[in-house]
């Protein structure tokens, strides 16, 4: 560092690390066996249609450095999704790009994707939509099969502020784009936002709160409302930006803004205002800008216990201050402004972008001027693309590729109209009630019930009820079964299942049911499922049943019961069990969210009985009332560790006859 705070590098000259890039997206890999989440943020199919970005928002690091466009071949992409549904039996199919709606063949991708999505009612969704790409027909095949969250980015509540960060958006836009969404059905929105972006003020954050109202009333006096949720992030300057040289908020001035916002927003019907901790944003930008003097300050806060620091609920910015202070540093030294055209610590690093354009960007933001999307349009000279009269910055994988953007259309195939309104430019007044997606007739045919019976073991018995439904469903799915659908506004697959077991209880014996609208032998179901259920799941067999009976109920099961203590420790839990079974009534008392309730758990117990192993083998009688089987041997031993009891499900009766309750393991003792 000079002493004038400026850094100066080490070497005149230092070699430099060059981005590169696959020129041809056909031929970067995209696996058709993706790894199936449990419980995951981001639990479907995900299909990458383009890499790179050209419209110039001039906070966005991706679109700056992952220039230029590329696009799959419709060709490459239609069997890439019929591969990937078919392997893996994703409910929601998503086509990701940096600006999905701006896939030059987005009209065409969609027209075959919907075909073969609503064949076997599998959502559609565009995440990191623009505002406007996206037209009627399109808007109109996602709601016909399965409605996903509606999300769009203004970024800036002012047109005056979109100017300067170069978002291309305007206020009529967006409220179109909130008015169609209205006619197909939406009541909900998320609107992203903002806030400390270069240049802005009070009238800016105002412009949020009036943004988001408008939004809201989209529909006019006499139409439906839209839930709008503001979405608030503070903005964190990015290397290889045009704002790579602006100053960060400071963390009193995220909150005094945060607040400003929740004072316009208190109160308001249908707006509610979701906001990012100020202190891990104040944190980012530390580091977002940073050199290697912060890794000597990352290993003193991780020694002081900093640690899931990207989760609010354990985070804590302390040992992140006491580390700078300890290394001679503070947050104002990262996050104040930089001196541009000064030596910074990322110049090193090649993207392709050269310097001289991201600062004639910045030059453009402040005096508010745009500038175009190159991809369509003129060369902005951005260093990336080869021309005529000079060669790419970057290092290409096939030396025999140009460099430039790769779209499938020269024009977008989307039709030019104003979205939200019919032919002659008139606003469609959108429906007062949302009607349900209008799936195809054949989909709801119910022609045959089945019950599945299967063991839930080792690591399958740490599967939630919840996680359990959406692993069955895609198991099926990929097991090509002609599933039938419920109506109305979330079409699902109707699969029953019998009573929840608790996480961590394992079982030899659990069922789900399932319609499907085509006739198949139970030999066929069961050859085509067995290979498709995941590990520690095996498939015992399938049987027809009728229509009114698939959902029956248990009346008794079968448990088995060990203790996984010290030997002492199982001694006191058989003789609990033992005097347990001596007594006619025991009532235990438990919370609900009524009150207190009383449940005689002697009536729930048909039979106790002892394996050579010294395990309880213990018959449940469902007829009156039903408990956790794990919840009623923590109640009848007095067990407040869970994980010290091991419980197994081997058998269940659908109807209670005490001659068929037989319990033959060997050894058995204490019969009741």
């Amino acid at each position: 560092m000079e002493r004038d705070g400026i850094p100066a590098p080490l070497h005149a000259d230092y070699p430099k690390a060059v981005r590169c890039i696959a020129p041809d997206l056909d031929e970067a890999f995209c696996p058709s066996d993706q790894v199936m989440p449990i419980g995951a943020v981001h639990n479907r199919l995900v299909l990458e249609i383009a890499r790179g970005c050209t419209r110039g928002c001039r906070f966005c690091q991706a679109g700056m450095t992952y220039r230029p466009v590329r696009e799959r071949s419709l060709n490459a992409l239609e069997k890439l999704v019929d591969a990937c549904l078919s392997n893996t039996g994703f409910e929601e199919l998503s086509f990701l790009a940096l600006s999905a709606g701006d896939f030059s063949a987005l009209k065409t991708l969609f027209a075959s994707a919907a075909d073969r999505c609503a064949a076997q009612q599998v959502a559609l969704a565009l995440p990191s939509l623009r505002v406007g790409s996206v037209d009627d027909s399109i808007m109109a095949r996602i709601a016909g099969i399965r409605r996903t969250g509606a999300t769009l980015a203004p970024e800036a509540g002012s047109q005056r502020l979109r100017d300067v960060i170069n978002k291309g958006v305007t206020e009529e836009e967006l409220l179109r784009h909130v008015q169609k969404l209205l006619q197909y059905g939406w009541r909900q929105v998320k609107l992203y936002f903002m806030i400390g972006l270069p240049g802005e003020t009070r009238a800016d954050l105002e412009a949020i709160f009036e943004l988001s109202r408008k939004a809201r009333d989209a529909a006019g006096r006499d139409g439906p409302r839209m839930q709008v949720t503001a979405a608030i992030s503070p903005f964190v300057p990015k290397a290889h930006t045009p704002f790579q040289w602006e100053a960060q908020l400071t963390l009193e001035e995220m909150r005094e803004r945060i607040g400003c916002l929740i004072g316009l927003f208190k109160g308001q019907k249908s707006l509610k205002l979701r906001w990012h901790e100020a202190r891990m944003s104040s944190l980012e930008g530390v580091f977002s800008r940073g050199d290697r003097r912060l890794a000597e300050v990352l290993e003193r806060a991780y020694a002081k216990g900093a640690i899931f620091s990207n989760w609010v609920e354990g985070f804590s910015l302390t040992p992140w201050l006491e580390a700078l202070e300890e290394c001679g540093q503070c947050v104002e030294d990262w996050t104040g402004p930089r001196v541009p055209g000064a030596a910074l610590p990322w110049d090193h690093l090649e993207t392709g972008l050269d310097p001289a354009f991201l600062l004639r960007e910045r030059e453009c933001a402040l005096a508010g001027r745009t500038s175009p999307d190159c991809r369509y349009g003129l060369c902005l000279h951005c260093g990336v693309c080869d021309t005529t009269t000079r060669s790419s910055r970057l290092r290409r994988a096939d030396e025999h590729l140009p460099i430039r953007h790769m779209l499938n259309f020269a024009e977008r195939d989307q039709q030019h109209h104003v979205p939200g309104s019919d032919a002659e430019g008139r606003l469609i007044p959108p429906p007062r009630r949302a009607e349900p997606p209008r799936i195809a007739p054949e989909l709801g045919v119910k022609a045959a019930w089945y019950r599945v019976w299967h063991t839930k073991e080792g690591r399958a018995a740490f599967l939630s009820q919840l996680e359990l439904q959406t692993i069955l469903e895609r198991s099926l799915r990929r097991a090509g079964l002609p599933l039938s659908f419920s109506r109305g506004f979330h079409p699902l697959p109707l699969i029953s299942f019998g009573r929840a077991l608790s996480v961590g209880v394992g079982s030899r014996a659990e069922w789900f049911s399932i319609i499907l609208r085509q006739h198949v032998s139970a030999y066929e179901v069961r050859e085509r499922l067995a290979p498709c259920l995941p590990d520690s799941m095996e498939l015992v067999g399938v049987e027809p049943t009728e229509r009114d009976e698939h959902t029956r109920q248990a009346q008794a099961e079968v448990f088995r019961i060990a203790h996984l203590g010290t030997a002492r420790e199982r001694d006191a839990f058989l003789r609990k069990w033992r005097e347990f079974a001596c007594l006619e009534t025991r009532i235990w008392t438990r919370m609900t969210k009524k009150g207190e309730r009383g449940v005689d758990l002697r009536a729930l117990v048909a039979k106790v009985a002892y394996d050579a192993d010294g395990a309880v083998l213990c018959t449940t009688d469902w007829r009156g009332d039903y408990l956790s089987p794990l919840a009623l041997a923590r109640a009848v031993t007095g067990e407040e560790d869970p994980c010290k009891l091991a419980v197994l499900k081997l058998e269940q009766h659908f109807a209670y006859e005490p001659s068929s309750l037989s319990q033959e393991a060997p050894g058995l003792e204490g019969d009741l």
